[in-house]
């Protein structure tokens, strides 16, 4: 893959103002924008049509039972963080910038100024087919994008390789503009004050036979002044995921990350999933594999995945609430052809 410097210098398509833009979103996308929100997390009110996590801490007990939901809860988080972090990333890769999609007649919007269709090899480096269309209300020369501009491409069944993988492509991506960015002050590493509408219109495609999508949604895509990149969408909040590998959707490495979701239980509220070096083979953890459960509120719940004789693995839960710490093992039985594993009641640990 090409560095973000070299993309500086490659004529992607005609308007040089969105070779910046997509050098700015890739930024965002491969840092894992989906990913984002934890740990300090989302800061100001997100735009009404972008559906993020509840806005108050939630209070955790001290019980089997909320260690029991804490392990579902880790474990269902990471595979929704896999899943969208796959499929952004692969858009970033795909198309070395930042862009966004969306559906046809979103209200309020400026009329635009051009409709272009660009050739499959402004985006693939080797033999391609299909086209890519971009719509846009920015103008050509613009140095600074103002407050509301959008930029819509559509992938007209694109196929190609990038970087020596084997690249298909369809559907809408769009990005609307919460604030204006000024692209004169942009470079190869620094994006920070990016804050985007991203709105995706059945994209998916694949990656080397990896399918991701057809995804429908709409997210917030931020890079703070210190350059996090946070992503707020489907309910939760996407912050600093780095190290994201997959293999495919039952195979894959978390890194590091934080994600706020809301809390399982009936009082409400988010908590904050933070990983640390989380792995998957086959759809189970690897021993050693820790996440923690955490919210506003000073109360948290560590957990970490050890072997158990197959099919079984252990999870030990330490939850801590009320200057309280209480541990468990959570013993998941993992079905022979894959699935959603069954619990065996919480035993109380020393």
């Amino acid at each position: 893959m090409k560095s973000l410097a070299e993309m500086r210098s490659l004529a992607l398509v005609p308007r040089a103002w969105v070779r910046d833009v997509r050098r700015a979103l890739l930024a965002g996308l491969v840092l894992g924008l989906v990913a984002c929100g934890g740990g300090g997390g989302d800061s100001g009110p997100q735009p009404t049509q972008v559906q993020g996590p509840p806005s108050t801490p939630a209070t955790l007990s001290s019980s089997g039972t909320e260690a029991t939901e804490a392990v579902k809860a880790a474990l269902a988080t990471s595979d929704a963080t896999v899943a969208r972090s796959s499929s952004l990333s692969g858009l970033g890769l795909l198309l070395g910038g930042p862009i966004g999609m969306g559906p046809d007649g979103v209200a309020g919007l400026k009329q635009p100024l051009a409709v272009e269709t660009a050739s499959c090899s402004d985006f693939f480096a080797g033999p391609c087919t299909g086209s890519v269309t971009l719509d846009t209300n920015v103008a050509d020369n613009a140095r600074f994008v103002p407050a509301g501009s959008f930029v819509d491409v559509r992938f007209n069944t694109v196929s190609g390789p990038m970087s020596g993988q084997s690249v298909t492509l369809s559907g809408r991506f769009r990005l609307e503009f919460v604030t204006g960015f000024d692209l004169s002050l942009t470079d190869a590493t620094n994006f920070t004050g990016l804050d985007v509408i991203v709105t995706s219109d059945q994209l998916g495609g694949t990656i080397n036979g990896y399918a991701f999508g057809p995804i429908n949604d709409v997210g917030e895509l931020k890079i703070s002044a210190q350059g996090v990149t946070t992503m707020v969408a489907d309910g939760r909040s996407f912050t600093g995921l780095g190290s994201v590998t997959v293999t495919d959707a039952a195979n894959y490495r978390i890194g590091s990350g934080t994600v706020r979701i809301p809390y399982w239980g009936v009082s409400g509220g988010y908590v904050d999933v933070g990983y640390s070096n989380w792995q998957m083979v086959n759809g189970q953890p690897v021993d050693g594999s820790t996440v923690t459960i955490s919210s506003g509120a000073g109360s948290s719940i560590s957990i970490r995945a050890t072997f158990n004789t197959a099919p079984n693995i252990d999870y030990v839960v330490a939850l801590t609430a009320g200057g309280v710490t209480l541990r468990f093992r959570v013993t998941a039985t993992y079905p022979a052809g894959g699935g959603a594993p069954t619990y065996a009641p919480p035993v109380p640990l020393p």
